[in-house]
């Protein structure tokens, strides 16, 4: 995940070219733990899953592990060979992508015969284990196993019914990423009252797990840090190395933002109000820039556009 978020950053592929070999290796220690379903189980170690309260007696690691697959470690696996194979794709190694294509196909096929409840349109966290949760159906959403409305139902039963258990810290990025991509982002909005609640016991950064935690200065910090230019702001790289930029932002908990986000190739400076249910954006960019608001797609080669 990290050397296709640093590609897209940078537009620079020699990382990937870099680390093919070591990546392929990771794979393949998935690959080599696909049991009789055809599913990843017993991975051994620390099989750590997230902070969620229900998983505390075995230090955050999924209930199910315990009795065969877990459907968070399948989609996990299946999500790196996506992106994988996508960055393959971005060097020429198209027989390699093709694999991690197909191997993400065949664990997605797997999951949904064993694990996805058709009653209810959602998955569950392992063969036959009747426990739910945000993080299967996020990875669904994002790995391909679901799509379309299947997807939807899916996000939207994640974030209202109250026997799924809930993402914590570490993995609100992988559910808002899931949500963006299923078109259903404001969906966030109750997520970040635990962000806003955190002020109320003096944090000015995120704690390692809600409530009572050891550390109060945790990595996740960077979740607020990304939403806010990326998504409420809008400010998102069109091609890699930012050589185009597009602007689309979310009225999620407010009615106008502005700010500056810096780039590679300068600062993107973004303000934006609701009015009459319309969005009023003004953009000035240093490359060339699209801007999605109101349902309508504007753009200019000079970087200027005011709505």
């Amino acid at each position: 995940y990290m050397l296709h978020e640093h590609y897209i950053q940078t537009g620079d592929d020699s990382l990937i070219r870099f680390y093919r070999p070591t990546m392929d290796k990771m794979l393949d220690f998935f690959d080599r733990h696909i049991g009789d379903r055809g599913l990843v189980e017993h991975l051994g170690y620390w099989e750590f899953g997230d902070w969620v309260r229900e998983w505390d007696e075995h230090q955050g690691t999924p209930d199910a592990t315990w009795h065969g697959p877990a459907t968070l470690h399948n989609l996990t696996y299946a999500l790196g060979l996506r992106t994988a194979a996508e960055l393959m794709r971005i060097i020429g190694k198209d027989a390699y992508a093709r694999e991690y294509d197909d191997r993400a196909d065949s664990i997605c096929v797997n999951v949904i015969r064993h694990c996805y409840n058709s009653e209810r349109g959602i998955l569950r966290e392992g063969p036959g284990f009747e426990q739910y949760t945000q993080h299967a159906q996020a990875l669904a959403v994002l790995c391909g196993a679901l799509t379309g409305v299947e997807a939807k139902t899916a996000m939207r039963h994640a974030m209202q019914d109250e026997d799924i258990l809930a993402c914590t810290f570490p993995w609100q990025y992988t559910l808002f990423r899931a949500l963006e991509k299923a078109g259903l982002y404001e969906l966030t909005e109750p997520v970040w009252e635990q962000y806003f609640s955190m002020l109320d016991r003096h944090l000015t950064t995120v704690p390692e797990r809600p409530g009572d935690t050891r550390s109060d200065c945790h990595a996740w910090s960077a979740l607020p840090l990304y939403e806010y230019p990326r998504m409420l702001l809008g400010v998102q790289p069109a091609k890699p190395g930012w050589e185009e930029i597009i602007v689309r932002p979310y009225a999620v908990g407010v009615e106008q933002l502005s700010g500056t986000v810096p780039t590679p190739k300068g600062d993107v400076t973004v303000s934006w109000r609701m009015e009459n249910d319309r969005m009023h954006v003004e953009v000035d960019a240093p490359v060339p820039v699209k801007v999605v608001a109101n349902g309508r797609v504007y753009e200019d080669r000079d970087g200027k556009i005011r709505i």
